[in-house]
């Protein structure tokens, strides 16, 4: 929450979630975390909805989609990951949460 009581909004706490994953193809076996599920299970909203942010920032350019292994799953799921682009969205949106707290 920042100073004046509002919480930050759900794209927000996207952004700085997803800050904690990289994509690396060198990496064979990436966590749920980077899986609409498990962005889900952080943000705690319908799937519908991170469907439509996940759309939404991908046309901005600011979250790009990858096919990946996901630890103790058998099929190939989309992960999402920041671009360059994204991180720096992220890296303005750790710093507002860090002066306004």
């Amino acid at each position: 929450m920042g100073d004046n009581g509002k919480k930050i909004t759900k794209e927000a706490e996207l952004f700085l979630h997803l800050s904690g994953y990289n994509y690396n193809p060198a990496n064979y076996v990436f966590s749920e975390m980077v899986t609409m599920k498990g962005i889900q299970s952080v943000l705690k909203c319908d799937l519908g909805y991170i469907s439509r942010l996940l759309k939404k920032n991908r046309k901005k350019g600011y979250i790009r989609s990858e096919k990946v292994k996901v630890e103790n799953k058998l099929r190939i799921q989309n992960g999402y990951f920041l671009t360059q682009r994204g991180e720096k969205v992220a890296l303005k949106i750790n710093e507002f949460v860090n002066n306004h707290n």
